[in-house]
Order: structure tokens, then C-alpha cells, then sequence
């Protein structure tokens, strides 16, 4: 099926034989005599060769891609609607590839195919993860059983599987399949250049660490981010008198996220990162139900509610030594591949001189439509810290009603 929808190519062999013999006493049409003396053939020049012109090289553009009614539709026919309306996100893409070899090649690196098919397969089974890990399991266990076929064919059923599933996402997210190859070439080289500076930073001191926030003791807490000490005061008033905490929180936290929880935030531990260090330390000094003081942190007043503290867990740390730091440096590389990204398409836009005045026009639209939205960010920022001003000056006596949280977050 595929043969018939691609361009059959016809091979033309095609030769000439050119015999220049000269002969010497070429036979004519009447024996000579056999008395007759033998005299040599004139010896005749052979004519220069003539020097013919190359070919004029053919336009590629007018090279067919396809026919109808016998009519050629060509190259160049196609490309200017395909530059209009992907030209500017492939150009993109393809000079990331370029410039991301590059650096790979400046750090000595080499990138074979197994590598990109490694990135596909792990890429796919995280995007895919719960059809993934279900085969996986099934494959595990036909590889432990030394069930070779069985483990055969697992693996087509979930290759299957996966390329259904990703034809499925790319059609939702209006991404080709070429584009979607150039983004794993990108993180392919982008990750090989991020593994071995991220296995060196990997020592017993982070691995133990990574231990205590996976396996450690933890909390479970119940916050209310307060902007202003006459929020603080109303929260406390609030308490004193008996209204639940999840209560106030959703009144007038303004983590709108935990907020909407009653306050509540996920476990975490000692050693877990995103929490300012004043916070926890607070927090594990409660015991379960007490409240504490405000906390001051990063602008803004917390009160901070124990629910409950869970012990450690009975794992030894020689048991999963290797899967914590396999799990560490995992998650070190994404952020190492991520920051490598970013700084890839920075560089990239910033070196960037388009010729074209189709694909000149897409980028500045492009640049004026991010401008813009920066804009309204800026101005949305803007707009909270004022009403967060004037939520400060207002009187405690009269806080946010109940609907609405304190500073219009």
C-alpha cells in the first residue's frame, strides 16, 4: 500500500555502442590476386573527441510530486502553502537539531540511532505510562520465565499499542510526525550532554538526602497564606472563636490552590524541596491539631495547622540505595535537559536572520503576539499588587466577605 501512494521511480538504461574500427586493407567487393603485393594501410588520426556541455542542472522545484489528469503538480507548487502554514515552526525546529548536534559535537559527544530510539521508547512510556507499565510488567515476567516468544511478542503488542496512542495525541495536538521526530533528536543530543555533568554532581550526601524526602518522616499540614498582619489578626480572630481552620483557609488563603483544599497541602518532608526552611521546621515542631504562630516567609504571614506526622518508613537505606539515586539523577537530568532547552532556543532565536519574507513576516507576528501576552501578564500583575495594596490599608474590621478571599486572588 505504501509503494502505491509514493512515486514509483522508473530506471531508463539506456547506452549507445559507437564502433570505430579502422581496418587495414578494408575487402572489396572483388579477391585480389593472391600474387597481389601486400601494402600497408595508411595510418589515419583519430579525430579529437568533441567537448560537449554539461546539462543545465534541473530546478529541483520543478521536480513532480504528483499528477492529475496527467497534468505534474509540482515541488515548488507545494512548498509556498507549506511554508505559509508550517514554515516558521519547522525552520525552528530544524535549526534547534543543527545547533544542538553542534553542541554535541563541541562537548565530544556521540548520538547514534539507539540512542534516539532510546529517547523514543522512554518518551513514549511516559507519555503512555499506564498501558506502558502493564505490558512492561508482562514482559518482565516473560524474560524471568526465559519465555522468549511470549517476550516477543509483548513487546510488538506494546510497539503496537504505543504508536496508536501517539498517532492519537498528535492529531489532537495538530503536531506532525516529522515535527514531533525533531523534538526527540533535540532532547536526544540535549540529554546526552546534560548525563555525564548530572552523574557527577550525584554524591552519598544527595542520595542520602533523596532517601530522607522519598522515605523519611512526614507531615501532613493545613496552611492559610495571609498578605498582612491585620489578616493575620481576623484569621486568629477567627479561630479563637471556633471556626475551623479549613473553614478561614478557604476564606482567606490566598494559595488559591491549597485554598480550595481547606488549606491542606501535600505530604512532605524534612528535606523536601519548595518548602522555605523557617516553614518546616515550624511545622514539624507541632504535634497534631496545633496551630502556630504566624510564619513570615517570602513576603507573606503563615499559620500553619499540624494534622498529623507519619514515621518513617521500615525501609533500609543499602536496600534502595540504587533505585534512589537512579531516581535522582532521572529527575536531575530533567531539569538539566529542560534549562538546556530553554538556553538552546534563546541562542537559537537570538542568532536567527530569516532571508524569506513569508517565514520574516510568521516570526515577527510571532514575536509581537509574545510581547503582547507579556504585556498582559504584566498588566494582570500589576492589577493584583494594587488591589493587594488596598486590601492591606482597609480596616481589619472589615474583612473580605466569605465569597471572596482576601486580596481578590
Amino acid at each position: 500500500m505504501e509503494t502505491s501512494r509514493s512515486c514509483r521511480l522508473k530506471r531508463v538504461l539506456s547506452g549507445c555502442c559507437l564502433a570505430g574500427i579502422l581496418v587495414a586493407g578494408c575487402a572489396p567487393d572483388a579477391a585480389p590476386h593472391e600474387n597481389a603485393p601486400v601494402v600497408a594501410a595508411p595510418t589515419v588520426a583519430k579525430p579529437a573527441p568533441s567537448v560537449v556541455a554539461p546539462p543545465a542542472a534541473a530546478n529541483p522545484l520543478d521536480r513532480p510530486v504528483a499528477h492529475l489528469n496527467g497534468e505534474p503538480f509540482t515541488l515548488g507548487q507545494l512548498m509556498g502553502p507549506l511554508i505559509e502554514s508550517h514554515g516558521l515552526t519547522v525552520l525552528v525546529n530544524l535549526l534547534q537539531v543543527q545547533q544542538a548536534r553542534e553542541d554535541a559535537t563541541k562537548a565530544g559527544i556521540t548520538v547514534t540511532d539507539a540512542d534516539f530510539k532510546a529517547e523514543r521508547d522512554m518518551t513514549l512510556s511516559g507519555m503512555f505510562k499506564d498501558a506502558s507499565d502493564q505490558l512492561q510488567a508482562q514482559i518482565d515476567q516473560a524474560d524471568a520465565k526465559g519465555d522468549t516468544a511470549e517476550a516477543t511478542r509483548l513487546r510488538a503488542e506494546l510497539a503496537r499499542e504505543q504508536s496508536q496512542l501517539l498517532d492519537q495525541f498528535l492529531t489532537q495536538q495538530h503536531i506532525s510526525p516529522a515535527e514531533f521526530d525533531m523534538i526527540l533528536r533535540i532532547n536526544t543530543y540535549l540529554r546526552k550532554i546534560a548525563e555525564p555533568a548530572v552523574n557527577h554532581s550525584i554524591n552519598e550526601s544527595s542520595i542520602q538526602n533523596a532517601f530522607n524526602q522519598i522515605y523519611g518522616e512526614t507531615a501532613l499540614v493545613r496552611c492559610i497564606q495571609l498578605a498582612n498582619q491585620s489578616e493575620v489578626a481576623e484569621a486568629q480572630r477567627r479561630l479563637a472563636r471556633g471556626d475551623k481552620f479549613e473553614d478561614v483557609a478557604r476564606d482567606m488563603s490566598h494559595d488559591r490552590l491549597s485554598a480550595e483544599m481547606g488549606g491542606e497541602l501535600p505530604r512532605f518532608s524534612r528535606q523536601a524541596p519548595g518548602y522555605p526552611k523557617n516553614f518546616k521546621e515550624v511545622a514539624f515542631d507541632l504535634k497534631p491539631g496545633e496551630v502556630s504562630d504566624p510564619v513570615e516567609t517570602n513576603g507573606s504571614f503563615y499559620l500553619i495547622k499540624m494534622e498529623n506526622c507519619f514515621s518513617p518508613r521500615a525501609v533500609k537505606f543499602a536496600t534502595v540505595h540504587d533505585a534512589v539515586r537512579r531516581q535522582l539523577f532521572d529527575a536531575a537530568v530533567k531539569a538539566a535537559v529542560k534549562s538546556l532547552r530553554e538556553d538552546l532556543a534563546r541562542r537559537v532565536l537570538n542568532g536567527l536572520l530569516i532571508d524569506d519574507p513569508v517565514l520574516s513576516k510568521q516570526f515577527d507576528q510571532r514575536v509581537t503576539d509574545r510581547e503582547s501576552r507579556e504585556k498582559d501578564r504584566e498588566r494582570i500583575r500589576e492589577d493584583l499588587d494594587r488591589q493587594r495594596r488596598t486590601t492591606t490599608t482597609a480596616p481589619a474590621t472589615a474583612p473580605a466577605p466569605a465569597t471572596q478571599p482576601a486580596g481578590g486572588q
